[in-house]
């Protein structure tokens, strides 16, 4: 049996131009054909300096240098770190430069470097104005970039840049159909849960489509199936999701507690209010919220929204006050794309309930919708109209565990 599906040996004998763009579906196979195009880079490009940008350091390593040294071994290295600051790795005996790409302050780390060879992960979360200096030094006529991404909304920068016909380029697009390697059953699990949605669209089928409509389909659909009376006796922690308000936004509080061996997720708890304007009566509030839930449960931790660091603080010292050992750390924030695709996806699989009482929640779910941006921004309608502040407070509580809990919930719905 071939070591490569169709469309990757495609792209190892056709990845010849100046710009070589994998594009596509999540588990499509695109990635993993990348690192032989680098290892391949390595030996054909002339000399000159060579480097690896993705959304961050962190998903640099994760996404490209970790899979690379458990295919290639000991011939790529460690990400270091020199005395000048500067992150490099070294692939093969030539040596890369590593860079994060996610804010205009990124510009600088490439600024002047000529560059023979440069490769992009998840180019679509970068920061447009990292790949449009990276564009001016490409400036050899042997210059190649190779890079992958997700798909987006039809008017991203980066989607305008590859339908430009007079680019030296290859474009691919992957469907995760596309990777024979995959187990029938596990793409089948991918396709039911996002089955609906703008996400099947991107996720599955690979194309750069627009968000529009309800964001919950899955919830909307079976709305019953996902409330409950009582919560599960076999609560094993609870994480609190902290979301601070602001203009025309209130302050959310929501409590999710984790079923042990991760058979899914309950929100047992929630607080939201638009009233108060104090942080000293923020603070009584949460204590006041968060005192009969550690009574009963353990609170694992605390995740609170990170662009108000004075007000995270403040509850960390008021639970200290309060004697409760529990520690207020910073949400996650991820995409919102990825934050929807993980309740889609919990909702399809069964593994999210939500307690009758927790009707903040319930009407979050239900009347969340996207923003119209003609296909320009992922964004939820945040106008005042619905609740994104129990949203964000409910997405908090979960983003660190999302692997585990659709991992889980795939296994359980097989058994």
């Amino acid at each position: 049996m071939s070591s490569y599906t169709k469309k990757q040996a495609d792209v190892l004998l056709n990845a010849n131009a100046r710009w070589n763009i994998l594009s596509g579906a999540t588990r499509s196979g695109k990635t993993f054909i990348t690192y032989d195009l680098i290892a391949r880079r390595v030996a054909e490009q002339p000399a000159g300096n060579c480097i690896l940008i993705g959304k961050t350091l962190g998903t640099l390593d994760y996404n490209v240098l970790e899979p690379m040294r458990e295919r290639f071994g000991k011939a790529v290295k460690e990400m270091s770190r020199t005395a000048s600051g500067i992150f490099k790795t070294n692939i093969f005996g030539r040596d890369f430069r590593c860079v994060g790409a996610n804010d205009k302050a990124s510009v600088r780390k490439i600024h002047g470097s000529k560059i023979v060879y440069a490769y992009g992960d998840e180019v679509a979360t970068w920061d447009e104005s990292v790949f449009n200096m990276l564009k001016s030094r490409l400036d050899t006529k042997e210059a190649k970039f190779d890079g992958t991404t997700n798909p987006d909304v039809p008017k991203h920068w980066l989607k305008v840049f590859m339908d430009n016909g007079r680019l030296n380029s290859n474009i691919w697009n992957f469907k995760i159909d596309d990777n024979s390697f995959l187990d029938e059953e596990f793409v089948e699990d991918l396709k039911m849960e996002y089955e609906g949605t703008v996400l099947y669209d991107r996720y599955i089928l690979g194309l750069w489509r627009a968000a529009e409509g309800a964001v919950y389909k899955p919830f909307g659909a079976r709305e019953d199936d996902h409330i409950i009376d009582e919560a599960p006796d076999d609560i094993h922690f609870v994480v609190i999701g902290v979301d601070f308000g602001g203009n025309k936004s209130g302050h959310a509080f929501n409590a999710t507690a984790y079923r042990r061996n991760w058979r899914g997720i309950v929100t047992i708890d929630e607080f939201w209010d638009d009233t108060i304007y104090e942080p000293k009566d923020l603070y009584n509030a949460f204590i006041d919220w968060i005192t009969p839930i550690h009574k009963k449960y353990k609170i694992l931790e605390v995740r609170a929204d990170s662009e108000a660091t004075t007000l995270k603080n403040g509850l960390q010292t008021a639970l200290t006050k309060a004697k409760m050992s529990i520690v207020v750390e910073n949400a996650v924030k991820g995409k919102i794309t990825d934050r929807v695709a993980f309740y889609n996806s919990m909702f399809s699989l069964g593994g999210y309930k939500i307690l009758k009482s927790c009707e903040h929640t319930i009407n979050a779910f239900r009347d969340a919708v996207w923003k119209d941006n003609r296909g320009v921004k992922d964004e939820r309608l945040d106008d005042g109209t619905t609740n994104i502040d129990t949203l964000d407070a409910q997405e908090y509580s979960t983003e660190d565990f999302h692997e585990e809990l659709i991992g889980a919930m795939r296994r359980y719905e097989r058994i």
